[in-house]
Formats: structure tokens, C-alpha cells, sequence
């Protein structure tokens, strides 16, 4: 973020708090197949000058195989929600104009 000009200062009036509530994956194999569920959950909060803007972001996704997951195909879908909440986070103009009101 300090490449895109964001700076960090003790006494700024806006602050960002961002929440990792929840980052699990299970796996399962009820019958004959795997199957592996990931759910990430984040709340992002932006205070700015006394004004509080609250986002919350939930993402879920679920996979068959034959065989029992190997852990890059378990990173690979969280890395997948996480990066999708991050794009959803950045492309928010309500939030980036909380970071730019004066």
C-alpha cells in the first residue's frame, strides 16, 4: 500500500482495522468421494474523523476429488476468497472516499 501512496502516521484521523474472523477448510469423505469446504469470513472497519464504515465479507467454496487434497489445492482456495475479498475491498467507493475525506 505505501507503493500506491498510502502513508502511516501515529496521529492520522483515519484508521483501518481489518478482522480475520474465521479461515477454515474441511475435509470430508462421506462415501466415495473427498470432499473439501472452505469458508473465510473478514470484517473490515474504516474510522474516519469519528465516522465508522463496517464491511463484512464471507466467501465459501467447496471441492470433490477422488484422492485426499493435497495442501496446495487447499491453499489455492483460500488464496482464491482471499483475493477476492482484498479486489472487493479496493474496488469499494464508499470506502476509499472514507479514506479521503478532510
Amino acid at each position: 500500500l505505501r507503493e500506491q501512496g498510502l502513508q502511516f502516521e501515529k496521529n492520522s484521523p483515519v484508521t483501518i482495522l481489518l478482522e480475520l474472523n474465521q479461515l477454515l477448510v474441511t475435509i470430508t469423505k462421506p462415501k466415495l468421494l473427498y470432499d473439501s469446504k472452505a469458508v473465510s469470513q473478514i470484517t473490515l472497519k474504516v474510522t474516519n474523523r469519528g465516522t465508522t464504515l463496517t464491511r463484512k465479507y464471507n466467501r465459501q467454496a467447496s471441492r470433490e476429488s477422488a484422492s485426499r487434497p493435497k495442501i496446495h489445492h487447499i491453499e489455492d482456495m483460500l488464496n482464491e476468497q482471499l483475493s477476492n475479498i482484498a479486489s472487493q475491498i479496493l474496488a469499494d467507493e464508499e470506502f476509499r472516499e472514507m479514506i479521503r475525506q478532510k
